[in-house]
């Protein structure tokens, strides 16, 4: 069986986490329940747990389904966004923004096996595409949409 050896790469998704948001977002990020900042990062924090699983090809399969799954809960924010006000879309673009470079690092490193490549391009591209979409702040050309 092939061990996959991406734990010098998952480190640096774990830096998306530990690096962003923190435990105070902006209160213009507030909605009624809930804050989109905690938001991301919380859909971010199960990226990360669902590459820490990889350890061989059926795992690696397994996160990618999972980043699919997170991807679509990235869309809903991509989709809702529009409703926060501009403040609130500018403090979302920055933690979105920290974000993406990681994950763009995170997609750098996987290319260079491409098994692994085969299995998390088009997960990665697209939770690339809506993290870039948030940090631009260009709602109206949303991946998908």
């Amino acid at each position: 069986m092939h061990r996959f050896r991406v734990i010098p790469q998952l480190l640096l998704l774990a830096v998306i986490v530990v690096g962003c948001g923190g435990p105070k977002y902006d209160e213009s990020l507030q909605m009624p329940n809930f804050n989109y900042g905690e938001v991301l990062d919380g859909h971010m924090r199960r990226a990360e747990q669902a590459m820490m699983s990889v350890r061989d090809l059926p795992s690696a399969e397994a996160a990618a389904n999972q980043l699919h799954l997170i991807n679509q809960d990235l869309d809903d924010v991509v989709y809702n966004a529009p409703r926060m006000s501009e403040d609130g879309q500018i403090a979302l673009g920055v933690i979105a923004a920290q974000h993406l470079v990681e994950v763009q690092r995170l997609k750098a490193d996987i290319d260079r096996n491409p098994t692994l490549a085969r299995v998390f391009d088009v997960e990665l591209e697209t939770m690339m595409a809506y993290l870039q979409t948030m940090a631009s702040g260009n709602f109206e050309d949303k991946p998908g949409g």
